[in-house]
């Protein structure tokens, strides 16, 4: 008797709905309320000995009425909810339509972008008992779980049914234990006489058992740990239990898993204006790309989106400037309205986020220090302050949730559609001197790395000779820096972007030291960029440091940084832009009579060359000269190197061909093969100049060898130059040959800014080719000649303009066009 009581019980309570149920209460209790009133009121008008019975047959006409009619009341209240159990009909909610399958919630009204996913699960129940369907919080697996329940509803004569394990909800999650009983509830199965492990096992055996003999679907939703259904699975051949919740399901044996992740980009529009109005998207489509963006592309805080802006009436274009504003707003100051009412948004775009550990949370937040490209295990320990091993371990559970992408092994980066959610909850939950931090050891980290790796790019006097070991170096170096180099380059151009304000109203700003760090990556990255030829690339690393306002407070560094803008100016053949930079830089290397001064003086006199004024020219080489300190040979070699130069555009053959020699020893006995090859160049013109052209010959040659072996395209490119012109003024039989070495001269000058060499190259080439009898060809080489060559001045543009209007041509019996050697780019790599 008492176990029919107790399964009568069990049966009632899960068939009975919440509503119902709550009004046969309330019948009863309005029954048992009437009778105690009675009693009360005949003991004071002297009924005490009567009973409740007696009372109503006995007493007053009015108060057998009143009495009776409560009775009635109750009475007929427990039999309505009992009717109502059964046939009370669903909510009208205009919202949602009602579900075609009894037991189940009823499916989303709006379901778009997941006709694949949906077809999936379908195709997978067919075959597996159980299926889950995971992913990250608020990405749709309920939705998703919930329509394929109701397409395969029919196929279950025994029923469907759900159970919400409300994961959404920690506070309230049900655990394993209170799982099992409510599935056991809504089943009509006896439930655990108590929470034992013996009692827990014999109702798991009586749900295997009951399950095993019916076709029924079985559909839990927000499970967040596996623990919760670990004692529901497995289930009968007839069965199937579709699961919706957290990754945390793939440690679950037996199940397949179908992986949900975000709705494509047209498919979040298009859930945005189904939620809202299509014709607000319609009006600004780039607006509601954007903002989906902003959401992550999750249904969910879409949804949240949507109905913002129908209750508001906001134009999209007004909730982007919010956005934008939300995300600038220093958490200390008041958000403006807009701002407010789209937190509901932002909770529920971290929703997984908020289940994460702390410490997961703090990295998912630093990783937005290093902009979201690759980064490796040791640089997130670093912005982190963690062990390597320690960050691996953390960056992969933040893969397994979503948060977090490997695009290679060892390599991660935050997702770029939750970039703007790390960004903002940086901005947000770590204090100013926690972030200051996380900035510097970034910013120490990669400093440090770059400097080891830019050091064997360096060629100066501690390079003891070319080595196996040394050419393995700069392999190694190169290819780290094109690996790391998206990192690096955004480090120092976009870090001012996340620091939050770090001075009050009236004071004056302190120096960050992270500005030091940034800095000396800055240097590193030059030194590359340098030996790649990477202008436009340096120009922005350095126009990067300009914006740091140490370099206002740090004379050294305002040095270095125009003295790099200037030879960046420079080797764009822009002369003018060229000489104010090094003049600044002569300006901030001032006083002192050190090795700053000098660099800047000699760079000027190259600028002066460059503009054909030799004497002025001649002038500051010497005096950085005279500033270098005996130990900077290197620096004398430069020197030296331009003052030949200067001296030879000059016409003092004598002179040029002293400091040249100066420099090509300095060079050899630095083993500098670059510095070297550029003084033989230089001194082959010389020689060729003064009549020796079997000894211009020579120096070409052996300078041509150094070029190729050092992989100088331009050093190259202005050696066949001299040979080609030395051809056409000694052997014209030979114009062809001629021809072909300045085409390949021009193939190897291509991707590099035109400079003289360049019009001189065009120049002699048009002379190689009307000794080849085509004068059309020639006239056009002439006239690309003039274009470079114009603006930049010279005797040789009175040359080219006399062979266009046809007062000198080439003689086709004897003697060729006066061709010479050029005279320009002979320190174009090396004397910067």
């Amino acid at each position: 008797m008492r176990t029919w009581v107790r399964r009568w019980v069990s049966e009632w309570r899960a068939r009975s709905p919440a509503a119902p149920r709550t009004a046969f209460i309330v019948g009863a209790a309005t029954v048992v309320t009437t009778a105690m009133w009675l009693l009360v009121r005949e003991a004071f008008v002297g009924l005490v000995s009567q009973n409740a019975i007696a009372a109503l047959l006995n007493g007053p006409l009015w108060l057998r009425i009143l009495v009776g009619g409560m009775l009635l009341i109750g009475v007929v209240a427990a039999a309505v909810s009992l009717i109502q159990r059964r046939y009370r009909p669903r909510p009208d909610n205009s919202s949602e339509p009602v579900g075609d399958a009894p037991g189940l919630p009823p499916a989303p009204p709006t379901f778009v972008g997941r006709e694949q996913d949906l077809a999936v699960v379908v195709g997978l129940l067919d075959t597996e008992r159980v299926v889950a369907v995971i992913g990250r919080r608020a990405v749709g697996t309920s939705a998703l779980a919930v329509h394929a329940a109701h397409r395969i509803a029919n196929r279950f004569p025994d029923g469907s049914f759900y159970l919400d394990l409300r994961g959404l909800d920690t506070e309230r999650e049900l655990n394993g234990d209170r799982a099992l009983q409510r599935v056991l509830q809504l089943l009509g199965l006896v439930e655990p006489r108590s929470h034992r492990p013996d009692d827990l096992d014999e109702a798991a055996d009586r749900l295997h058992t009951w399950l095993a003999k019916r076709q029924a679907l079985l559909l839990l939703n927000n499970v967040d740990r596996p623990e919760q259904v670990r004692r529901l699975l497995p289930v009968g051949p007839g069965c199937r239990v579709l699961l919706a919740g957290s990754v945390d399901l793939e440690e679950l044996a037996g199940p397949r898993v179908h992986h949900l992740s975000e709705l494509s980009e047209s498919a979040a529009v298009a859930l945005l204006a189904a939620c809202s109005t299509p014709e607000l998207v319609e009006r600004d489509p780039s607006a509601a790309v954007e903002l989906v963006n902003q959401c992550g592309r999750q249904p969910l805080a879409i949804r949240l989106l949507a109905q913002l802006l129908r209750d508001r009436g906001w134009p999209l274009r007004r909730v982007v400037e919010v956005v934008h504003e939300a995300m600038r707003v220093s958490p200390y100051r008041q958000w403006r309205v807009e701002s407010a009412a789209l937190r509901r948004v932002w909770d529920a775009c971290d929703l997984t986020y908020r289940e994460m550990s702390v410490a997961h949370r703090r990295l998912f937040r630093l990783l937005t220090l290093i902009p979201t490209i690759e980064i490796g295990t040791h640089a997130a320990g670093a912005v982190a302050g963690l062990p390597a091993d320690q960050a691996a371990a953390l960056l992969e559970e933040l893969v397994r949730r979503g948060l977090v992408e490997s695009a290679s092994p060892g390599r991660y980066r935050v997702r770029q559609l939750l970039a703007t959610s790390a960004l903002r909850r940086l901005e947000h939950e770590e204090s100013r001197r926690q972030l200051a931090r996380a900035r510097l050891r970034i910013a120490r980290y990669y400093a440090v790395l770059s400097e080891q790796y830019a050091e064997p790019l360096l060629v100066g006097p501690v390079r003891a000779g070319r080595s196996h070991e040394h050419d393995a170096a700069i392999d190694e170096s190169r290819r780290w820096f094109e690996h790391e180099h998206d990192v690096l380059f955004r480090l120092v151009t976009t870090q001012l972007q996340t620091m939050l304000p770090r001075r009050r109203s009236g004071t004056a700003r302190r120096s960050d030291p992270v500005e030091a760090w940034l800095w000396r990556v800055a240097v590193a990255l030059c030194i590359w960029y340098a030996r790649e030829g990477r202008l436009d690339d340096r120009q922005l690393v350095v126009q990067a440091v300009l914006k740091l306002p140490m370099t206002t407070k740090k004379a050294a560094i305002a040095f270095w940084v125009h003295n790099e803008l200037g030879v960046v100016h420079r080797l764009r053949a822009e002369t003018r832009e060229a000489w104010q930079e090094f003049q600044l830089a002569a300006r901030f290397a001032g006083g002192s009579r050190g090795r700053g001064l000098s660099q800047a003086q000699t760079n000027l006199g190259l600028v002066l060359i460059d503009q054909g004024q030799f004497d002025a020219a001649v002038r500051h080489l010497e005096l950085g000269l005279a500033l270098r300190s005996r130990t900077d040979r290197n620096g004398r070699a430069i020197s030296a190197l331009g003052l030949g130069t200067a001296h030879l555009r000059a016409g003092d053959l004598d002179t040029a061909r002293h400091q040249l020699s100066r420099a090509a020893n300095a060079f050899e006995l630095l083993h500098d093969e670059t510095g070297l090859a550029a003084s033989l160049n230089a001194l082959g013109v010389v020689l060729w100049e003064q009549d020796d052209r079997l000894g211009a010959a020579e120096h070409w040659e052996l300078c041509r060898e150094r070029y190729v072996d050092s992989g100088d395209d331009v050093g190259l490119a202005g050696v066949l130059l001299n040979v080609a012109a030395d051809r056409i003024r000694t052997r014209p039989d030979q114009a062809a040959v001629a021809a072909d070495l300045l085409s390949e001269s021009l193939r190897l000058r291509a991707g590099y800014p035109r400079t003289h060499g360049t019009g001189l190259a065009y120049l002699h080439l048009g002379d190689a080719v009307a000794l080849c009898h085509d004068a059309d060809r020639a006239r056009q080489h002439w006239q690309e000649a003039l274009r470079i060559l114009k603006p930049l001045g010279g005797p040789e543009v009175i040359e080219v303009e006399q062979r266009l209007n046809q007062e000198v041509i080439p003689d086709e019996a004897n003697q060729g066009p006066s061709a010479r050697p050029a005279q320009s780019d002979l320190w174009a790599k090396k004397a910067l």
